[in-house]
């Protein structure tokens, strides 16, 4: 089983259009199946910006403490994943933006812009982090990085699909 380590900051969105061509872009929808004891499973389908191909997952993750987590991870076919997004209790989707080696080769950060009018204007930074040592100062940091919310149970991406359906829901009245 994998461990997933990331340290997660709010973002400015205007710092990606600083240096555009420095990211490479894709459309995300996840939807949440159930979430229960810090486990969740997540269908998540995610696009090349112009729609081209897409990589479909279905997760399992398992909290192992604020910064860290098991995560079983399997591909499924298109025709699957519309099924599982059409079954989902809650849905998020945001434009993804990915940038390889800031200052180390091997990082990964990725900004997650939120899409759609309840979570309009939020931007999450990602470092997925080799191992739970990794210190993190504003020299290591990507420009556009403000508060470190790692470990915020506010800010998870199943907290935020709580958010949108409770918002769709209040709509529809």
């Amino acid at each position: 089983m994998a461990i997933e380590i990331e340290r997660r900051f709010l973002f400015d969105q205007f710092a990606v259009l600083e240096n555009p061509e420095a990211w490479s872009v894709s459309r995300i929808v996840q939807g949440y199946l159930f979430a229960s004891n810090g486990t969740v499973c997540r269908a998540r389908r995610e696009s090349g910006i112009h729609g081209i191909g897409s990589k479909n997952t279905l997760t399992i993750k398992k909290d192992i403490d604020a910064s860290s987590c098991h995560e079983i991870e399997t591909k499924v076919t298109d025709d699957e994943m519309t099924e599982l997004l059409s079954i989902c209790s809650s849905q998020i989707s945001k434009v993804r933006y990915h940038l390889k080696g800031h200052l180390d080769p091997e990082e990964l950060w990725t900004v997650d812009v939120f899409t759609g009018p309840a979570l309009s204007g939020l931007c999450i930074a990602e470092l997925e982090a080799a191992n739970e040592d990794v210190e993190i100062g504003d020299s290591t940091l990507i420009p556009g990085c403000g508060k470190e919310i790692t470990g915020e149970k506010k800010y998870s991406n199943y907290a935020l699909s709580l958010a949108v359906e409770a918002f769709r829901k209040e709509n529809q009245k």
